[in-house]
């Protein structure tokens, strides 16, 4: 890292631990280069549903999977609440289909919902590399609770109501910066409490994301622009 030509990172942590290791002025801070994308897989289609859809980008962890089954199980309580007072569907989203593989956790949530409609009412949506599809049912979703880091960034730029729930320290980072003032929670000490507050803040349809924050974050979001202008002068040498 001392000796790189150019660094970009996503968050203002990251920007302070290498301001204190690099000597040189070539890094920079920007905000996730997913905010920057104005590519139509990303942009919300104008194909909303008519009826309301909870998403829930699951997760599972390879480093402490003693800790998985808790998140799993309150989840599952999550969506038998939301189905029997809403009677509406639920999608559980894996974003991460390979070394973690989320859809093992989508899976068996499945399984651990109690209900008698949930066949009916809960859908898988595993990314298998189709961007669009993907994305088109995520943005059909009335509210999303975002796991995953980009399953939160992703519903800010298609301004879905969003609560995050943190799995890592980027995700924190990530809240910090965009200056989050909710309650925090976390992936691997989610209680029964939380569960219900998380049921509150759906049914309300709780936006706890400060827009125009999300709006800057979109324009200063040039981790690319940078990497141009280096190559740029690196060819012109």
């Amino acid at each position: 890292m001392k000796i790189s030509d150019l660094i970009t990172v996503r968050d203002r942590k990251s920007y302070e631990f290498v301001s204190r290791i690099k000597k040189r002025g070539n890094y920079y801070f920007f905000p996730d280069i997913v905010f920057g994308f104005e590519a139509s897989p990303l942009k919300k289609e104008n194909t909303k549903s008519s009826a309301e859809i909870l998403g829930i980008s699951v997760y599972r962890s390879i480093v402490y999977p003693e800790k998985n089954y808790n998140f799993l199980v309150q989840i599952a309580r999550l969506i038998e609440e939301y189905i029997s007072k809403t009677g509406n569907k639920v999608r559980l989203f894996a974003f991460d289909s390979g070394s973690e593989n989320d859809t093992l956790s989508a899976i068996e949530i499945f399984k651990l919902v109690n209900h008698p409609e949930k066949h009916k009412k809960i859908e898988v949506v595993i990314f298998d590399g189709d961007i669009q599809s993907f994305v088109n049912k995520f943005s059909e979703c009335s509210y999303i609770i975002g796991t995953r880091f980009h399953s939160i960034v992703l519903s800010l730029i298609q301004k879905i109501p969003c609560y995050p729930i943190i799995y890592s320290e980027k995700t924190e980072n990530l809240l910090e910066d965009l200056g989050f003032s909710g309650k925090k929670i976390f992936w691997d000490k989610l209680t029964t409490n939380e569960v219900f507050f998380l049921l509150d803040q759906i049914l309300k349809k709780v936006d706890c994301f400060d827009n125009a924050n999300i709006d800057k974050a979109r324009s200063l979001s040039k981790h690319f622009d940078v990497l141009k202008d280096f190559l740029n002068n690196f060819t012109h040498k």
